[in-house]
């Protein structure tokens, strides 16, 4: 499962270094227009879970463009990842982490039908356990990553991750991926209502005399900072 929406991600994953609060976006995807995406995605299903579980990288490529290609046509700003859930396939909808599409990605999902052998989801969901990423030659997972959190001046909280042997030439492809990894601790929603300022940085900027913790444990660092 994990190779397969890794090969997603290399794609078109949105890469965020810095997230911050933004206003909610009052914009609604027109319900015509949605709605033809998903005749479009149900018409074709078979050969889109084929070329997926193909293995061929030449072909997983062109399904992920011609899939982008429709979505962009008729929800642009939010995007997609496939993943394997066994017994389906998995279609999940995702705002890149920007809080102002949220509401498109709600009404995207919502305006879907039941699709045979696909389930299908808004945002990307907290994964349990170990999770890695192979992204341009960099190999990364939860367990490679630690956190400090900080209260912000204006409320909130700040969160600033740092990956093992990530350096200052390397900061973009490790921002990337800690990102997502990040995504997939927490969830993608969580990742952005909870918290209000996120950094990467290398373990060497690591503010002293802040408690460290191990990305491991950010989703119930998360439950109790809200409690």
């Amino acid at each position: 499962m994990q190779e397969k929406i890794m090969k997603t991600l290399f794609i078109i994953m949105m890469g965020l270094v810095v997230l911050t609060g933004c206003s909610k976006s009052e914009t609604k995807l027109d319900n015509t227009i949605m709605s033809e995406f998903w005749i479009w995605f149900d018409q074709h299903k078979d050969s889109i879970a084929a070329a997926m579980k193909s293995g061929d990288e030449a072909t997983i490529r062109k399904t992920l463009a011609d899939v982008d290609t429709r979505m962009q046509k008729e929800a642009s700003g939010i995007s997609f990842l496939f993943c394997d859930h066994g017994d389906e396939n998995g279609f999940i909808v995702t705002a890149g982490g920007q809080r102002e599409h949220f509401s498109d990605v709600q009404s995207f999902v919502d305006a879907a039908p039941k699709i045979d052998g696909w389930r299908i989801t808004a945002f990307r969901q907290p994964s349990y356990g170990d999770f890695a990423i192979k992204m341009g030659g960099v190999a990364i997972s939860n367990e490679n990553i630690q956190f400090q959190a900080f209260s912000l001046a204006g409320g909130g909280m700040g969160i600033t991750l740092y990956p093992d042997n990530m350096t200052e030439d390397t900061r973009d492809l490790y921002s990337h991926a800690a990102v997502t990894i990040l995504d997939h601790t927490i969830g993608e929603y969580n990742a952005v209502t909870k918290i209000h300022s996120l950094m990467v940085e290398p373990p060497t900027k690591m503010e002293p005399g802040v408690p460290v913790h191990p990305m491991i444990e950010l989703r119930d660092f998360l439950d109790s900072w809200s409690r």
